[in-house]
């Protein structure tokens, strides 16, 4: 099953930034900078506009746009909808006046694709110009903007490509770590390995779920309001009417039975879950048996190959396939009798073609210097993996049958309080009640109608995404273990302790309610002073403050490579020293390092923000420290990963009153 490898994640070519009185640059109306591939610095102290200038990348690809404000707190937890800022003000009470003049001007690259696209920094943030490569394109806007970045970057919605840039590539000081998010995962795993239609069918049920869902508990709410207001009603009723005595028996009835009813739903939820975790259990299985049964046709064609050294590469992959195909080779009709036959021959050491006894001769090695001992114990763990998958799809089928039962019992259950509800109607009728009580009556039956019908539709959406979501778990799958080996080789340049990710599902409903459906999810664990056995770490606040950045860094760095296959990705990080001592300064930008110039990862781009203070990052950064940690002078090239702000900003007072001691640490930190 082949994953989505169309998504392409932009890198920066070059910005300019023109009449915005923060950036004045050497001659007074702006500047332009042509980023690098690898590792690039923002220097400057604070207020000369480092997280400004970022936010003028982050704005310039996400435009006017924000998530719900409950989608910022937890992202991917709401719908896959965005809001438009009316007045988008930011840009300008940076500089307390209108920032309509000013403007900024990126250069992406998408592999191949180069989209050039100029802005204002006005509260609209107006879209002025628009380029593909070398073509300029008419009528630039925001929707002509995001159709572009939706054809060159694979990415299918304006929601999606929000989510890429917001929660993935710009890592600013103020974000949800996506590490101990698990909705947030989800939403980064969908957007980047499913296959568009499966990615956009998942996100179009959630987003259906989740309305249907509100809309079904604000009309229980109401049922229930009204209920209580017509149980009020036949109180001060039963008091005067002749029929006290049978109404009250009625009502006591009609209580009991709502009682036994209640257990019944109990019960059939209990049966649901002990369903959905029998599901996982067969789901995890399958993904045993499927890498066991990988390793045993691996060994069967090794015992193969040591019986027969001497037999040509072509034949050993003819029988390659006819040892791991479920379609016969010639006629291509499903079936599994050629491929059982041939297993059924090896083992009784037989030729697999002319079923002669094995014996020892110029070509053949004799049986019994054939390793086959691991060949058995193979085929012995996958017969008795495949037996325990039976016992659980038996009880599986016995839970389903139980369910079942339970709900023709709940059923018979329902039928009997509808009766009951009928002769309570007929004694209040009796007791002289008003036709407007029993008009009234039949409305709230009308509704619990209209509420049984959209639970029952909530029911059968959401079994539908837990299959949509089979496909999601099989294909993600597939990518885990180079995302957990890729997250230990980034963590290990940082973290001290032993930390390490596990593939897992994180059972939860879709909504308040329902069934609790697995979403593939990553869990962290790792070792500390205290636990020298990697324990699972649930929050955020179980790992320290230079831990935690770091470790959702690794995170997002092992996203990136799994997903770019190569092609290479932004990444944007606010001030990565910020909650580090001078030791782990080398180690941070050791990682850092590894993410943009590692091997394999030639066409990464970081562009990070840094100060200058005692700590000093920015050699580390831009890898100038030596083994003995002295700092090597920077070439022309390194230079040119550096965007020094302490020249092309408007100066702060701080550095006016301080200039020749922050131009000396900046010196100093380019190897003087």
């Amino acid at each position: 099953m082949q994953l989505n490898t169309k998504v392409r994640l932009p890198i920066l070519k070059s910005m300019e930034i023109l009449d915005y009185p923060m950036y004045p640059g050497s001659e007074g109306h702006g500047f332009r900078h042509t980023f690098q591939p690898g590792l690039n610095v923002v220097v400057g102290v604070n207020g000369l506009g480092k997280t400004t200038l970022l936010n003028v990348l982050f704005r310039t690809l996400v435009g006017p746009f924000e998530p719900r404000k409950a989608d910022l707190q937890e992202p991917g937890a709401k719908l896959h909808e965005l809001t438009e800022l009316k007045r988008f003000n930011y840009f300008a009470a940076r500089i307390g006046a209108d920032a309509r003049a000013a403007r900024v001007r990126l250069e992406l690259a998408f592999d191949k694709d180069l989209v050039t696209i100029v802005r204002n920094l006005g509260p609209s943030l107006e879209v002025l110009d628009l380029r593909h490569n070398k073509r300029i394109l008419n009528k630039p806007d925001e929707q002509r903007y995001l159709d572009l970045v939706r054809e060159v970057s694979g990415i299918e919605s304006a929601y999606d490509w929000d989510f890429v840039v917001r929660n993935l590539l710009f890592f600013f000081e103020e974000k949800v770590p996506l590490i101990w998010n698990p909705k947030g995962q989800f939403e980064i795993l969908r957007i980047l390995f499913l296959d568009t239609e499966l990615s956009s069918k998942c996100a179009a049920l959630h987003d259906d779920i989740m309305g249907e869902d509100s809309q079904t508990r604000n009309l229980a709410w109401h049922i229930d309001r009204l209920e209580t207001q017509m149980s009020e009603r036949l109180a001060a009723l039963q008091m005067s009417s002749e029929d006290v005595e049978s109404l009250a028996d009625l009502q006591r009835t009609q209580n009991d039975v709502n009682a036994e009813v209640a257990l019944m739903e109990g019960a059939e939820r209990d049966l649901q879950k002990r369903l959905q975790d029998l599901e996982h259990e067969i789901f995890t299985g399958n993904m045993e048996i499927y890498e066991q049964g990988s390793a045993l046709e691996h060994t069967r064609l090794e015992y193969l190959k040591n019986a027969f050294p001497h037999i040509p590469d072509v034949t050993q992959v003819v029988f390659g396939k006819l040892f791991s195909d479920e379609h016969c080779m010639l006629c291509s009709n499903p079936s599994i009798n050629g491929r059982e036959r041939l297993r059924k021959l090896l083992r009784s050491q037989r030729c697999p073609v002319c079923e002669s006894r094995l014996v020892e001769g110029n070509k053949i090695t004799a049986p019994k210097h054939l390793s086959d001992v691991r060949l058995r114990t193979l085929e012995q763990n996958q017969r008795t993996r495949e037996k325990v998958l039976e016992q659980l799809e038996a009880r599986k089928a016995a839970s389903q049958n139980e369910l079942l039962e339970l709900q023709k019992t709940l059923n018979g259950k329902l039928v009997d309080r509808a009766k009951i509800s009928q002769r309570i109607e007929r004694a209040l009728a009796l007791s002289g009640e008003s036709v407007g009580v029993s008009q009234e009556q039949e409305i709230i039956q009308a509704q619990k109608r209209e509420l049984d019908t959209r639970r029952s539709k909530l029911v059968a959406k959401r079994r539908r995404y837990d299959s949509l979501l089979t496909k999601a778990r099989e294909r993600i799958g597939e990518i885990a273990k180079e995302i957990v080996s890729t997250f230990g080789t980034f963590s290990q340049s940082f973290i001290l302790e032993e930390c390490k990710l596990t593939f897992q599902m994180d059972p939860r409903p879709v909504g308040q309610s329902g069934i609790r459906i697995n979403f593939p999810s990553f869990e962290l664990e790792m070792t500390s002073a205290v636990l020298p056995i990697p324990r699972p770490r649930h929050e955020a606040e179980q790992v320290s403050e230079s831990q935690k950045e770091f470790i959702d860094l690794a995170f997002r760095m092992a996203l990136l490579d799994a997903a770019n296959q190569g092609r290479g990705s932004l990444l944007v990080i606010e001030t990565p020293e910020a909650s580090l001592d001078s030791v782990f300064v080398d180690r941070a930008g050791s990682m850092l390092h590894r993410f943009a110039h590692g091997r394999g990862n030639k066409n990464n781009q970081i562009i990070a923000t840094s100060n200058l203070n005692k700590e000093n990052m920015i050699p580390a950064l831009l890898g100038l420290k030596d083994e003995r940690g002295k700092v090597k002078r920077a070439n022309s090239e390194t230079r040119k990963r550096v965007i020094n702000l302490l020249e092309l900003a408007a100066p702060s007072r701080a550095y006016l009153e301080f200039k020749g001691e922050y131009d000396k640490t900046f010196r100093e930190a380019l190897g003087g």
